[in-house]
Order: structure tokens, then sequence, then C-alpha cells
């Protein structure tokens, strides 16, 4: 890329003018290196995902915008371009604009869930190799950067293949026209000859077959097909156990980002179904372990992934039956130490231990069995009961002029 200059037409939009040497950019394939990867993006969660996401040896070069660094693009000689769609007004316009300049240059974009059906439209019109969607998975990224540098690779290598067949100029510039013109003089020559022995020998001759003008295009991999690679991403994060977690790394949203760029695709649907039955078995083994909380919260988050699965209904009726099994568990509890509470204070107040000593005396054990089962006739009964001995304790103290003692007892009889 030996010349670039950033111009602003009289409209107002934004040209590039760049004139393509790949001189230097082929050198470096042949070294093995990794082409350079530019980011054009003001999101600095973007940038700093593609950073860790690029390949080893990879240099990532960044900029808010085109208009930042076109006039630096003969010294980046970028082979990978990832383009957020935040930072242009016209993400075809621009693209067009610089694979025209530069056919060797791979693009990725990145936008929105919104963006997803204009950017699959330009992936498949062969506009842009892939589209990623924001926010970016560490995992989605790298491997659609691997495959976009391999890419670059593959179209540096078929360029340098033309160019040998010119027998190595120095410039190093595509001579595809020069082909062109020689193939169709070829054509020319064979259909004079063909119709001179036509017309001279009266014996009718079939035409040769046509000769293709242009270059084959074998050894180019096929453009990867997004929802493929989402599906791919899906079932390793499954096979891994991930299937909510991490967040737009699980098996989950990969599945449902496949969903989104293809809404009727069966494998997605049957991710999405697949995921909704392992959280199902979380919950049944939480119900076997007598953990309802846990079994409730896990059943209810797979009513939010697939409000139809079969099996809701089933363990909806379990967890019902599981609740009133509990209530009648506690229930017996409580009736069990109720009874305890009555057995204790009747011993108690027997042995006049009616108000004292503390924590262990026929009042405390009859107000503990009336906040377990304030209903119970029986605990009423003895409160009853408990009272009346009180209240004959009180007289019989302030018979002995005991006042003080008495006034105690009367106030625990009224507390009850």
């Amino acid at each position: 890329m030996a010349n670039a200059q950033h111009t602003r037409s009289h409209g107002g939009s934004d040209e590039v003018n760049l004139e393509i040497d790949d001189t230097q950019s082929l050198k470096q394939l042949d070294e093995g290196h990794h082409p350079p990867i530019l980011v054009l993006s003001r999101d600095a969660s973007l940038v700093e995902t593609v950073k860790k996401a690029a390949p080893r040896g990879a240099p990532v070069n960044t900029a808010p915008d085109l208009d930042q660094v076109a006039d630096k693009l003969p010294t980046l000689k970028p082979g990978v371009l990832v383009v957020d769609t935040a930072s242009t007004s016209d993400v075809a316009g621009m693209v067009a604009q610089l694979t025209q300049h530069f056919p060797e240059l791979v693009v990725v974009v990145a936008g929105k869930r919104e963006d997803s059906a204009g950017l699959m439209q330009l992936t498949a019109a062969g506009r842009i190799f892939r589209f990623l969607l924001t926010p970016l998975s560490h995992g989605q990224t790298r491997l659609a950067l691997e495959a976009a540098v391999t890419q670059h690779k593959d179209l540096a290598a078929q360029g340098q293949r033309l160019s040998a067949g010119t027998g190595g100029t120095s410039d190093g510039k595509n001579y595809v026209v020069t082909y062109g013109a020689l193939a169709g003089g070829l054509l020319v020559i064979i259909a004079g000859i063909w119709f001179g022995i036509s017309y001279f020998t009266g014996d009718k001759v079939e035409p040769p077959p046509a000769v293709a003008t242009t270059e084959p295009t074998a050894g180019l991999p096929d453009k990867p097909d997004p929802v493929k690679a989402e599906l791919a991403l899906a079932q390793e994060a499954f096979a891994q156990g991930k299937y909510l977690e991490p967040a737009n790394e699980s098996a989950l949203d990969l599945y449902r980002s496949a969903l989104a760029l293809d809404p009727n695709n069966a494998e997605a649907l049957a991710g999405i179904r697949a995921v909704t039955d392992k959280v199902l078995e979380r919950a049944e083994a939480a119900l076997l372990a007598e953990r309802i909380e846990e079994a409730i919260v896990s059943i209810e988050r797979a009513r939010d992934i697939d409000a139809q699965h079969p099996r809701l209904a089933f363990l909806d009726t379990q967890i019902a039956r599981e609740r009133e099994r509990l209530k009648l568990s506690q229930a017996q509890e409580v009736g069990n130490r109720v009874a305890a509470l009555l057995s204790q204070a009747g011993e108690r107040m027997r042995t006049g231990r009616l108000i004292a000593p503390a924590n262990s005396n026929a009042r405390d054990a009859l107000l503990e069995a009336r906040r377990l089962d304030p209903t119970n006739p029986a605990v009423a009964q003895s409160i009853r009961e408990l009272a009346g001995e009180l209240t004959e304790q009180a007289r019989q103290l302030v018979a002995q002029n005991k006042l003080d003692e008495a006034q105690a007892y009367v106030s625990a009889a009224r507390q009850l």
C-alpha cells in the first residue's frame, strides 16, 4: 500500500483514495507473521475483547473511526478490519470503498442485535466476512478473528500466485486485465480456425468449448456461516457444563444468539430444549434431597427459558405435594412440642413452680405452647388453670401481709 489520501467530497461524504502495494504484506505472510488487525470503535470494552481474543503475535491497532486512521493505513497495512457499527453511519458504503482499494482486507463487523438482519445480508452477499453481536464474547471473537486471519492469508496467497505468472514484476501489481486480453485474443484465433475449416470442407465442426477467462478460485475457503459458528460455540459450552453461565458465553445465550439470526433453526431450538432439560434435572435432584426452595428456583428458571416444556406440569405437581407434606410434618412436630410443654407446665404447677425459677416455671412453658399453637384448646385450658393458681397464691400472700410477693403473682396472672 504505497499511497493513501483522505479527502472530503463536496457532498460531505468521506472518501479514501488509496493505491495498493502488497509487497511488504506478502513478505510478512511468507515469514509466517499474522497480519495486523485494525479496530474502529469507541467502545473500550469491545476494543479490549478484540485485543485479548486476537491470535498470538497479531498486532492490534485501534481508532475511534476511519477519519482518524485513513492517512495511516499505508503504514498499518491491516489484513483484518473490525468495525463497530456505532463508529460509522454507513457500514456498507465504508466497507465497499475500502475493499475496492484493498481486495485482500477481511472485514468483521460488530453490531447490536437489531443490526443482525442487515449484517446477515452483507455477509451473504460477500461484502463482509463475518459479523458479531455486541457485547462481544471472548470465545466467539477469538474464533472469528482466527478465521479472518486465515482468510486474509488465503487471499494474499491467491494474489501472489497471480502475480507470479507475470514473471515476477518489481512493483508486485496484479495483471488480471492482461490475462483477460490474452484469453480473449486466443478465443478469436480459435474461432477463425474453426470458421475456415467449416467453410472450405463443408463439414460441420462443433465449436470449441468456451475458455474461462478468470483465474479459478480453488483453494479459497467458503465464507463461514455465522449461525453455524454460534451453534458450534453453544455445543462447546454445553459439553463443558456451562448451561446458564457465564453471561454471553453460556450454552443458553449462544443458542439464543443463533436463534436470533435464524428464528426457525431446528438445532438451536433443540439446544435450548436440552439446556432446559439440564435445569430441570437440577430441580429433581434438589427435590429428592428435600431442598424444596432450591428446586423451586430451578423450576422457575426453566419456565423462563421454555414455558412449554412438558416436564414442568409434572414437577409443579411434585412441588405442591412436597409443600403439603412439609406442612403436615411441621404440624406434627408442633403438636409434639406443644404436648411436651403442657406436660412440663402441669408438673411445674404441681410442684409450686408457677412463676419461678426463670425459664423453668409453668408460666414460661404455657406461653411458649401458646406461641406455637394459639388455637389449641388444651393450651387455653392450662392457662386458665394457671391463672387460677396465681390468683389463689396472691390471696394467701395478702393474708400473710406479704404484699410485694402478692403483687408479683397478680401481675403474672394479668400477663396471661
